[in-house]
């Protein structure tokens, strides 16, 4: 049978330090945002370049929750329009997990933080204005799609 779908350029990674992640670009691509708690251990991250999302997970000293929530603001349907669908915010919740959200420039991010456990969830995908393609992250040499690829 032949391939039907289009293929995704997914890129996964995994970085034991937050130092290892920023060396890696994590943080200068846009996949996670700057103010992300300096203690971040074991990230986990998968980016879908042609669709400029990303998800993973991370954990954290649980007493630099504090300051990272300070960035964020309560997990609210209207301000994360694109964000997971209710049973999944109410199963993070029972797991313990508290949601947040971060908007920057072109970038959204949802955040489940377990403050106790020191651990996180997060999703990232563009926001978009109606009828405006999605830029690439910051760094990236996909271009989106539709749209000519930058010449190098």
């Amino acid at each position: 049978m032949p391939w039907s779908g289009t293929p995704l350029d997914v890129v996964t990674s995994h970085d034991e330090t937050y130092d290892q992640a920023a060396r890696a670009g994590l943080f200068d691509r846009g996949w996670l945002p700057d103010g992300s708690p300096v203690s971040s251990h074991d990230i986990r991250a998968s980016n879908n370049l042609d669709r400029n999302t990303s998800e993973g997970e991370f954990s954290f000293a649980p007493e630099t929750m504090a300051s990272f929530v300070r960035l964020l603001v309560p997990f609210s349907r209207e301000d994360a329009a694109d964000a997971d669908p209710p049973e999944v915010v109410a199963r993070r919740e029972a797991e313990g997990y508290v949601a947040y959200t971060l908007t920057n420039g072109s970038r959204v991010w949802v955040f489940f933080l377990n403050g106790a456990d020191g651990h996180a969830y997060y999703r990232l995908w563009p926001t978009r204005k109606h009828g405006e393609p999605t830029a690439a992250p910051a760094g990236s040499a996909k271009a989106p799609p539709g749209t000519a690829a930058p010449r190098r």
